[in-house]
C-alpha cells in the first residue's frame, strides 16, 4: 500500500513539474517603453497596444501621457505596435463660452497660457508599425506624422 501511495505521489509529483515548465516559453515577454510624438510634439493621451505580429500570443497595451508610455509583459517577438487617440485627445474645439471662461480664469490667477500638444488623426503616418520585443527593457519611440491625401 505504502509503495503505491509513493508511486502515485512521484507521478504526481513529475507531472506538477512538467506542467509548470511548460512545452516552451510561451510566457516570455518583456517591458517596452519610450515617447510618442506626432508632428514633433508629445502626443498628450493615447492608448498603445502590442499585437503578436503572427497572431499567436495576447497583445499587451497601456497608456500613453504626455507623450510617454511603459508596458510590461509585451510578448517576445515581431508585434504590431498601434497608437490610438483616447476621448480627451479626440475632443472637439472648445465652445466659445468655455474658451471666454478659461481665459478669464487664466488672466485672474495670472497664469501664462501653455498650449496643449496636438491631438493627432487615427490614419497617421508611422502608426501600425512593427517592432522587435526581446526579453527585458526595450526602448521604442514612435513619431506620428500627418496622413498622406488620399
Amino acid at each position: 500500500m505504502r509503495h503505491c501511495q509513493a508511486f502515485s505521489f512521484a507521478v504526481l509529483a513529475a507531472l506538477t513539474a512538467a506542467l509548470g515548465s511548460g512545452c516552451g516559453d510561451s510566457t516570455a515577454s518583456g517591458t517596452v517603453s519610450g515617447e510618442v510624438l506626432y508632428a514633433g510634439a508629445p502626443v498628450e493621451h493615447a492608448t498603445i497596444q502590442f499585437t503578436p505580429k503572427d497572431g499567436k500570443g495576447v497583445a499587451a497595451g497601456g497608456k500613453v501621457v504626455a507623450g510617454k508610455y511603459s508596458v510590461p509583459n509585451v510578448p517576445l517577438g515581431t508585434v504590431t505596435v498601434s497608437v490610438t487617440p483616447t476621448a480627451e485627445a479626440m475632443a472637439g474645439p472648445m465652445s466659445s463660452e468655455d474658451s471666454a471662461r478659461e481665459a478669464a480664469e487664466r488672466a485672474a490667477s495670472k497664469k501664462k497660457f501653455t498650449p496643449k500638444p496636438p491631438s493627432f488623426p487615427v490614419d497617421a503616418g508611422g502608426n501600425k508599425v512593427t517592432f522587435e520585443v526581446k526579453a527585458g527593457q526595450n526602448t521604442f519611440k514612435i513619431e506620428l506624422t500627418t496622413p498622406r491625401p488620399r
